[in-house]
């Protein structure tokens, strides 16, 4: 009996404990329902339908991919069925645009029958009129296929309808410059840098062009960020040192045009919060956008960079490590950008230097 009592007395005990566990604060994160949502999948059957997007230009896995508007959205995407061959399956693509605020509008659907072949995949060619917008939109393909009545498969893929113009807003991750180091002068900012110093910051812009820490909007109810990520006013010292210094470190960026002083400090934000920096322009024109990180002192140091556009849709996202020489993380862009950085280690985020610069428009839509 008493072991039966023990027994309670835990289990009340330790279930109010599991329910704040299972349910923790992302203070990191972008409001639930804001972000484009990543591709959900459900599977009634998990083993005996899928379809793949074979499209040659993909996003980033849990981005949206950028498309045009008012063009077509052409897909090819390919059904997989292990059902008996001569099997009938409906397949069925419903887009819905998902406007600001959180207003869903469907579109019209178009649905296929099929047959299971005997072997081989179910080629499904979409095209979709897209809609003009006037700013970044998102849309959802909700992809879904029935059998017998039953659905069998579900998958929504998210993508941002860009319109042309200064409203319009598209990154292209470019790679990534490991030689430049801390000499950046005649290589990057050419149109606005932003560097931080003792002092606070060096900072260049022309006109058209702005850098900002922070994501310089108002905590109302329909900002797609967390109002507690404003909070970006922070230096750190890369030496772990609590007094600044100059070093003698090429790594270490100038802090500006016919300067040689270099000193260690990073952009950071409060502790246990991601790094927020934004990137406005206002030409509708293609620039190059450059982060330059440093792990100072070699400590293996890992960070996830995220690019949204000023609607909250993720346009891409990855990790950067491998840092310890300095490394430029470059992007085309087009429109207003917010920067994400978040820790993957016990240490602070930090960036040491934003750069933008005029650049091609290969690969962007409208250019």
């Amino acid at each position: 009996m008493r072991s039966v009592v023990n027994r309670f007395f835990w289990l009340a005990i330790m279930l109010p404990a599991l329910t704040i566990i299972g349910n923790p604060l992302q203070a990191g994160g972008v409001r639930q329902g804001r972000a484009p949502k990543p591709s959900r999948r459900s599977h009634a059957a998990p083993a005996r339908v899928v379809v793949h997007d074979r499209s040659a230009l993909l996003p980033p896995p849990d981005c949206c991919l950028a498309i045009p508007a008012g063009k077509t959205l052409s897909r090819s995407l390919e059904l997989i069925a292990r059902y008996p061959a001569g099997m009938p399956l409906l397949a069925r693509a419903q887009p819905v645009l998902v406007t600001r605020p959180r207003a869903r509008r469907a579109m019209a659907a178009s649905g296929r029958r099929v047959t299971v072949p005997a072997n081989g995949p179910i080629p499904l060619p979409l095209n979709i009129p897209i809609p003009q917008v006037t700013e970044n939109t998102l849309l959802e393909l909700v992809v879904s296929v029935r059998q017998g009545g039953a659905e069998r498969y579900r998958e929504t893929l998210p993508f941002v309808i860009v319109p042309p113009g200064p409203k319009g807003t598209q990154a292209q991750y470019e790679g990534r410059d490991d030689k430049t180091q801390g000499n950046w002068i005649g290589v990057y900012g050419q149109q606005a840098f932003s560097i931080p110093i003792a002092a606070g910051s060096a900072n260049f812009q022309v006109a058209g062009i702005v850098l900002r820490r922070g994501t310089g909007m108002e905590p109302v109810a329909d900002n797609p960020f967390d109002n507690r990520l404003e909070d970006q006013a922070q230096l750190i010292n890369l030496t772990g040192s609590p007094e600044y210094g100059n070093v003698d470190d090429p790594r270490v960026p100038v802090e500006g045009p016919g300067v040689s002083v270099r000193a260690p400090i990073a952009y950071t934000a409060a502790i246990g919060l991601p790094l927020l920096m934004r990137v406005d322009t206002s030409d509708g024109q293609p620039h190059r956008l450059s982060l330059y990180v440093l792990d100072y002192r070699r400590q293996g140091l890992a960070m996830t960079l995220e690019v949204f556009d000023l609607q909250g849709h993720r346009l891409d996202r990855r990790r950067v490590d491998h840092y310890e020489n300095g490394a430029y993380l470059r992007y085309r862009f087009t429109g207003s950008l917010i920067l994400r950085l978040s820790s993957l280690s016990p240490a602070l985020p930090a960036l040491s230097g934003l750069f933008v610069d005029p650049a091609p428009g290969a690969g962007l839509l409208w250019h």
